[in-house]
This record gives C-alpha cells, structure tokens and sequence, in this order.
C-alpha cells in the first residue's frame, strides 16, 4: 500500500495533497498545543478536548482519504 503512493495515477495529486496536509496538520497540533503556544488562549479542559476532538478527526479523515482506493475505472480511461 505504502509503494503505490509513489504510483503515477489520477489520484496521485489527491494522494499527496491529503497526506502533506495530515502532516503539516500534526506538526502544527503538537507545535501550538503540546508546546504550550496555544495553551494560555484556552480557557477551559472543554476548550482543550474540542481542539483535540477536533484535530484527531481531521487527521483521520485526511490519513483514510490518503490511502483510500482509487477508481480503476477512470484509472484505466486516462493511464492506459
């Protein structure tokens, strides 16, 4: 699963998008939360376990659009 990210296909740019994104998405979560940039604007537990909520579900959902199967048949209409 993890070679075919280096596929040329017509989801390669969907791929690579969702999986920059989850990146750059975590590196910010742990760069503003847990170093304590973003802590003193919190205001409350609640306000915390939103953001975590929050970020744990955009995560998932960029991690499973990342390695989501592609159409083979529009695959098959453009890449062969």
């Amino acid at each position: 699963c993890l070679i075919s990210l280096l596929y040329l296909n017509n989801e390669s740019v969907n791929v690579w998008s969702h999986a920059i994104g989850a990146a750059l998405f975590i590196y910010f979560f742990f760069r503003d939360i847990f170093m304590g940039k973003a802590l003193p604007l919190l205001t409350s537990s609640a306000d915390y376990y939103i953001i975590l909520f929050y970020t744990f579900s955009v995560i998932v959902s960029l991690f499973i659009f990342t390695f989501y199967e592609y159409n083979r048949l529009v695959l098959s209409t453009f890449f062969d």
